[in-house]
């Protein structure tokens, strides 16, 4: 990473930083979870990617079943609960 800064620095050319840190923290939890990294595998890093963004984005998602059981059928109406399984 710190190479990576350095790189655009020297070039002035602008950094994404949540790229970077996204990469960075995917880097992590695959040498953790897998005990390898994906650094520089470009299909399996991507898919990888993928399932790290949509698991965030299921995190911050509003299911009204956690407030409301009784109202759990929103959740199936808006498309949730099957995106969630």
């Amino acid at each position: 990473m710190l190479k990576k800064l350095s790189g655009h620095a020297s070039s002035s050319k602008v950094t994404n930083l949540n790229e970077l840190l996204m990469s960075l923290t995917s880097t992590i939890i695959c040498r953790i979870v897998f005990g390898r990294s994906y650094e520089d595998e470009g299909a399996e890093r991507s898919r990888f990617h993928g399932m790290f963004n949509e698991c965030q984005a299921m995190w911050a998602t509003f299911f009204v079943s956690d407030y409301i059981p009784s109202l759990g059928w929103v959740d199936k109406l808006t498309g949730l609960r099957a995106r969630l399984e």
